[in-house]
């Protein structure tokens, strides 16, 4: 595109807000209908048209890896897409006026707003399904460092020394790490 521009008109409504893509190949334009469009930057056609919001979308954000994008609008709501299918993934309510500006973290797992509310939100911007999946590899961690932490609880005795042994175990990984955190958690609270 060195040197060339495009030029893209006809919309159906204003356009409010525009965001580039990690890798700089789409651009989201969010328009005072609601509407998302994705669009792809070398040409300009759309590669989605997302209903996003029910009012004027205020706020597009990527996240680093381009595959989530976060828009935030006049009707409150902040929204997360696939950028791949166009389908919502996560619907964040709680403001209580127009989301104005969004950021996403460096893993796009967490969405940071600000409102005409006068406030700033930080959101898990997972889908149920892959909290769900975190959560059941979570469980099948615990149980399977948790013979081990208990036999750790009875030679130490001390929860210090424990949760030291465990930081100085090589052979766990940073989930089973804090699986055996958390047996150690769940086993200070039980007689």
């Amino acid at each position: 595109m060195h040197g060339r521009y495009h030029g893209l008109s006809g919309f159906f409504s204003r356009v409010t807000r525009c965001g580039w893509s990690p890798d700089g190949t789409r651009v989201a334009c969010g328009l005072k209908n609601g509407e998302c469009l994705i669009l792809n930057a070398e040409n300009l056609e759309r590669v989605h048209c997302i209903k996003a919001h029910r009012s004027g979308i205020q706020a597009v954000e990527f996240s680093p890896d381009g595959r989530r994008l976060a828009t935030g609008a006049d009707d409150a709501m902040i929204n997360v897409w696939d950028t791949r299918s166009g389908l919502e993934l996560v619907r964040l309510p709680g403001h209580e006026d127009y989301v104005h500006a969004l950021a996403m973290s460096p893993t796009g797992r967490i969405v940071a707003s600000a409102s005409g509310d006068n406030t700033v939100r930080i959101w898990d911007a997972r889908p149920l399904r892959e909290k769900f999946e975190e959560r059941k590899r979570m469980l099948a961690a615990e149980h399977a460092v948790r013979d081990r932490v208990k036999r750790l609880l009875r030679e130490v005795g001390s929860i210090d020394k424990v949760l030291q042994a465990i930081e100085a175990d090589s052979a766990l990984g940073p989930l089973e790490k804090v699986a055996a955190w958390n047996v150690v958690h769940l086993s200070r609270k039980s007689p």
